[in-house]
């Protein structure tokens, strides 16, 4: 599985099910309705790490580059749901992954961060997501 595959899951920080068929759509949920727990594991300080894999993402999901067909998946379906419901679909340790991205974007790469979520955000949810990035600073600190 190449490692943009990887981080298409990692920066929205939600498992996905790559199936080996390249038209084939990516299953996102499980049948419980939550997002499936596939990638849970991975070291996402090591792929945040590789700017050049971060800014290939970024440019896919911003229309601004080349996506693979799992990017386009995600940037149609799983990132504006992300945005929309909060992460309401993940599980805690997801949505501890989630926070550690969204994190980095905000900190390293802010213009991005406003920019995703211009895109993305149509419901409003801006101050929410922040809320829910800092819930991760609050519970450490606890």
């Amino acid at each position: 599985m190449s490692r943009l595959i990887v981080l298409s899951f990692a920066l929205f920080c939600v498992s996905t099910v790559y199936t080996k068929a390249p038209n084939q759509k990516i299953q996102f949920t499980s049948s419980s309705g939550s997002y499936v727990s596939t990638y849970d594991h991975l070291d996402l300080t090591h792929l945040l790490k590789n700017d050049k894999l971060v800014s290939a993402y970024i440019r896919c999901f911003l229309d601004e580059g080349v996506c693979t067909s799992e990017g386009k998946q995600v940037k149609a379906v799983l990132l504006p749901e992300i945005i929309s419901t909060v992460c309401s679909k993940c599980s805690e340790k997801q949505k501890t992954m989630a926070r550690q991205v969204l994190n980095h974007i905000y900190v390293k790469r802010r213009p991005d961060f406003e920019r995703i979520m211009q895109k993305y955000d149509k419901q409003g949810k801006y101050n929410e997501i922040v809320a829910f990035m800092n819930e991760g600073e609050r519970t450490k600190s606890a």
